[in-house]
């Protein structure tokens, strides 16, 4: 289910160098011409998405897990858990494809990836904080619902 959620969406990071959650934070609101605001939370209870970091599993950077998606959308609790090494787990991209994922509301039936050839933020191994047409797009048509509009059920 893809529900538009409401902004601004909170995001608590306490582990994390503040300037790069907020350039992966930036970009979400750049590519959705600002319909997408997020706010920095230092209490984990009042956000949307908590990042941490913890063990994953081997081959992937990060993994998400949501609580609690209610019908109105108005309650998005999911848990980011990034790895720690390398380094380049740890960076805005990854952030970024993490809460389009979850927050933006990019999920579907393709699991929110969009294809290589568009090369941004949402490939799968994503290697640049890059927008691609087709991403603006369906970002743009999510957040011009009401928060709480079920989009695809």
């Amino acid at each position: 289910m893809i529900i538009r959620g409401e902004s601004p969406l909170k995001v608590s990071a306490p582990e994390w160098d503040p300037t790069v959650v907020r350039l992966a934070t930036n970009f979400w609101e750049e590519v959705t011409q600002g319909k997408a605001q997020f706010q920095i939370v230092d209490d984990p209870l009042q956000a949307h998405a908590v990042l941490k970091f913890a063990e994953i599993a081997e081959g992937f950077c990060a993994i998400y897990q949501t609580n609690n998606i209610s019908r109105t959308g108005l309650v998005i609790l999911t848990n980011i858990s990034f790895r720690r090494q390398p380094a380049s787990c740890s960076e805005a991209r990854v952030i970024a494809h993490e809460l389009g994922h979850t927050l933006i509301g990019l999920l579907g039936d393709t699991k929110g990836h969009t294809p290589t050839v568009y090369g941004d933020v949402m490939m799968v191994s994503a290697v640049a904080l890059a927008s691609s047409p087709v991403l603006r797009e369906v970002a743009n048509f999510i957040w011009s619902y009401p928060p709480g509009t079920p989009i695809i059920d």
